[in-house]
């Protein structure tokens, strides 16, 4: 059940909003995420108790990008923060890497059953924001929806970020497509190819009425060269540098710092909560330790590509990583692929290292090894 709890959360993050609170997507989609790694850990507890199974901790390598990001966080909001609780509330905070680290780590244990019908939900969940592109495009949110002030604007998406959108079709697509043409080949029922072909079809034309939308707004967005500058304030001393300016302080760092020329330019106005790629604002608000972090799942992204089903998936992720700011749905599906491209054939067998039973609790010593083992339940 843990299993199955991580993939759903995963696959509802970028599709969920709430209009309820003041911010609708960002803040919502923080509580989601957090709400089901809490309630992954339940089913996790729940299980041992019920089953008295050996606890066996395995890390899987598609988990040790964020794992370092959770420890680097963690570094960086005892080192760096002056508001602990607020930098544990950012949406790109501790707590949202250590809770993506929690669904990666029980979602790379699910059979490759429960993996497929995943990505039937990517692909549901894309299309479906494909489809709202579409309507938002001609206007037929606005026209059946008048007295919700959101609708009424035709870039409107659910994930809260045109870019994000735009890399939620691509990376999509790039999962897609392979599956479209194995199915082909293999001659799969013909229902399954066809609505396959159209999901990919309904996919391009969102992100193709998206970016045809976007290009004039593209100016709003914040340069990487402005973004460069601010990143590189964590260089004035040993404490930034190692640290950061803590995930609650970005918006002070990029006012204090931002060029003159910057503020003479039509965004003078504008306040940014996130720098201009998620490389560059993980170094700014964990410095040097952020940045090494990143690298890591860097790392793991370029090793999980792959000649099969997965193709170039995890290089598309990647791509987002480095072109477009940082967001919680983009992370979610980053840690989608990387579960999407675990391969249980890589690891060895587990070895327990403690033992839960009715009686007594057991512990045997750790392995030397790299790779400890996380319970496969």
């Amino acid at each position: 059940m843990a299993k199955k709890c991580s993939l759903i959360i995963l696959g509802l993050t970028p599709l969920f909003f709430l209009p309820a609170t003041q911010n609708f997507y960002d803040t919502n989609k923080w509580m989601l995420m957090t709400f089901g790694a809490l309630l992954t850990l339940v089913f996790w507890a729940v299980t041992l108790l019920r089953t008295q199974k050996p606890l066996e901790i395995h890390i899987p390598s598609e988990a040790l990008g964020f794992a370092a990001l959770s420890l680097a966080a963690l570094v960086g909001l005892c080192a760096g923060s002056t508001n602990k609780i607020e930098a544990l509330l950012s949406p790109l905070g501790p707590i949202t890497f250590v809770a993506f680290t929690i669904l990666i780590l029980a979602g790379s244990s699910a059979t490759q059953r429960d993996k497929t019908y995943f990505r039937w939900f990517l692909y549901a969940g894309t299309g479906l924001i494909g489809l709202i592109a579409l309507y938002q495009a001609l206007g037929i949110g606005k026209l059946m929806f008048p007295q919700v002030s959101f609708l009424a604007d035709p870039l409107w998406t659910p994930t809260g970020s045109v870019t994000t959108t735009l890399a939620l079709f691509f990376i999509t697509i790039s999962l897609l497509v392979p599956d479209t043409i194995a199915a082909f080949k293999k001659r799969q029922e013909s229902g399954m190819v066809a609505l396959l072909a159209i999901s990919c079809v309904i996919i391009a034309v969102g992100a193709g009425i998206t970016i045809f939308q976007f290009i004039p707004k593209i100016t709003g967005m914040l340069p990487f060269d402005v973004g460069m500058v601010v990143a590189a304030q964590v260089f004035k001393n040993i404490r930034l540098a190692a640290a950061g300016v803590g995930a609650e302080n970005f918006v002070t760092a990029f006012t204090v710092v931002r060029p003159a020329s910057f503020n003479l330019g039509p965004l003078a106005g504008a306040a940014f909560g996130t720098n201009a790629d998620f490389f560059l604002h993980i170094l700014t608000v964990y410095g040097l330790t952020g940045l090494a972090a990143s690298l890591v799942l860097a790392g793991t992204l370029v090793s999980g590509n792959k000649k099969d089903r997965s193709g170039i998936a995890p290089s598309v992720c990647l791509a987002g990583l480095l072109l477009i700011p940082p967001t919680v749905p983009l992370l979610a599906l980053t840690a989608a692929v990387l579960i999407l491209t675990h391969d249980e054939k890589k690891l060895p067998p587990p070895k327990p290292i403690m033992h839960v039973n009715a009686t007594a609790v057991s512990t045997k010593p750790r392995s030397s090894s790299f790779k400890t083992y996380f319970c496969r339940i």
